[in-house]
């Protein structure tokens, strides 16, 4: 029960947060950031690709890529599996990021869940 409730909530949640990135650019210019040209050549409309702005261009960048000068301060773990997810070619680099993304994100909300039917449980 709780489990579909935070699962529907979530999904709502990305939905909106689809909907307004769809929508906010008409109000909003779209600024520049390092590496937006490749996120322009990814052939995803703005409202997909601007979900990996500023910082999510470089883990996509390192992904590609590898450590290029400049990029050691991001953690490798996040670009090791958008390549591994690229890599078994189901999805591009940039699909792989958000799926990562929002897999980690429902798997955050389930454990205060968790955590919570144990001890009920106890």
């Amino acid at each position: 029960m709780m489990y579909r409730r935070t699962l529907i909530i979530s999904l709502l949640f990305i939905v909106l947060h689809i909907v307004f990135a769809y929508f906010i650019p008409q109000f909003i210019s779209f600024g520049t950031f390092p590496y937006l040209d490749d996120l322009i050549k990814s052939g995803f409309p703005p409202y997909i690709y601007s979900f990996a702005n500023f910082d999510g261009a470089q883990y996509l960048k390192i992904a590609q890529s590898g450590y290029l000068p400049l990029t050691q301060a991001f953690f490798p773990l996040y670009p090791i599996l958008i390549r591994a997810f690229s890599l078994w070619g189901l999805f591009s680099s940039l699909l792989s990021g958000l799926i990562i993304s929002y897999l980690s994100f429902f798997g955050m909300l389930l454990i205060p869940l968790v955590n919570e039917i144990t001890i009920l449980r106890t």
